[in-house]
Parts: structure tokens; C-alpha cells; sequence
């Protein structure tokens, strides 16, 4: 970039980016990392509604440890929400209600169909979910059930700020043959 300096042209020198001042740039986005938890039996078992973003390896609870010493962690969605919704707050007690554009943790027994689509590379889907009611699992842990409904129609993660930085415990490295077995599988993500 060319600068007038007493009548003649200068070359000025690009800003360094760790002295670029205390301001977000324009072309960055910003990462939420304090995700609310929905739970349904605390949060009157209202369908949500959002864009899925990802999966996430959590932690067993204190309350399914102290059910079952040998409890193992578990995936959780994670939803941006497109509607409102109802979610446990930080204190872990109360309950907020959500809005749109945030981002929640869903947890369910029967969510594996729709891990694929959610941690899909470029492409993002919207998911509605509503609470049918309590199962126990082999391992002795409750966990719910939801009838699902995913919209066909994908959405650019790129250029709808879709964007999911989630603990992730491992990150696979695919072989030639796997990326081209994924790229014949974005045609039909939900077997159509």
C-alpha cells in the first residue's frame, strides 16, 4: 500500500497481527465455548429447532456417577438454535430460555443417525427435535428419545457462519479412499 510521506511514496508495512489492537476484526467470527444444556425433563420437553453443528464427547455427570461408578461419556449435539428454547442455566439449577443464534447441547439415546450430517465438512442441516420420553440403557443410564426431522435442503457452512470448534477427543485421518467414499456419500447423507 502506497503512502504520501513529504510529497513522496512510501511502501507502508503490513500491521503485525498480535499488535492489531483490542477490537474483533471484521472478517473473524466469534466462538461460543459456554454452550447451555437442554434437558427435557427439566425444560417442559418443548421441541428444538436450530442447525446442527457437531458432536461433542462429554463427560458422565456427577448424578451418573454416583448411579453407576463405571459410566462411560457420551456424544452430545450441538445445536444453533433457529427458535427459541428452553435450557438449564450456568448455576446448573435454573432455567433461561435460549434465543436464536445460540448455541446448545442436546444429549439423546437414539441421536446416532444424525451424527453423520452433523459433522458434515462444508455442509450444515436444520434439525427438529421433540422429546417422546425416557429409556434406560443397557448401562443402566437414562437417556432420552426424540422424534427427529432434518431438513433436506443443505446450508453453506462457509457462508452462513456455521462454524463449530467443539472438544473433540481424536480427529481421524482419512485415507484416499475414505475421502472419495465420503465425497459419493454427501450425494445421499440421509440414504435418498
Amino acid at each position: 500500500m502506497a503512502k504520501k510521506n513529504n510529497g513522496t511514496a512510501v511502501n507502508e508495512e503490513p500491521k503485525n497481527p498480535l499488535e492489531a489492537g483490542d477490537e474483533m476484526p471484521e472478517d473473524f467470527f466469534a466462538i461460543q465455548d459456554n454452550r447451555l444444556m437442554y434437558k427435557p425433563e427439566e425444560c417442559g420437553e418443548r421441541p428444538i429447532r436450530g442447525v446442527m453443528l457437531g458432536t461433542m464427547t462429554m463427560s458422565p455427570s456427577k448424578e451418573n456417577l454416583r448411579e453407576n461408578p463405571n459410566a462411560k461419556p457420551w456424544t452430545a449435539l450441538v445445536v444453533k438454535l433457529t427458535a427459541p428454547c428452553p435450557v438449564i442455566a450456568e448455576d446448573g439449577v435454573s432455567i433461561v430460555e435460549a434465543k436464536s443464534g445460540d448455541e446448545i447441547i442436546v444429549g439423546g439415546a437414539d441421536m446416532a443417525a444424525l451424527y453423520q450430517p452433523a459433522n458434515h465438512p462444508t455442509s450444515a442441516f436444520e434439525v427438529w427435535l421433540k422429546p417422546m420420553g425416557e429409556t434406560k440403557l443397557k448401562s443402566g443410564r437414562k437417556m432420552w428419545r426424540y422424534t427427529k426431522a432434518v431438513s433436506p435442503r443443505p446450508l453453506n457452512r462457509v457462508a452462513n457462519d456455521l462454524h463449530f470448534f467443539g472438544k473433540q477427543t481424536a480427529v481421524p485421518q482419512l485415507t484416499e479412499g475414505q475421502i472419495a467414499a465420503n465425497a459419493a456419500a454427501d450425494q445421499s447423507l440421509f440414504g435418498n
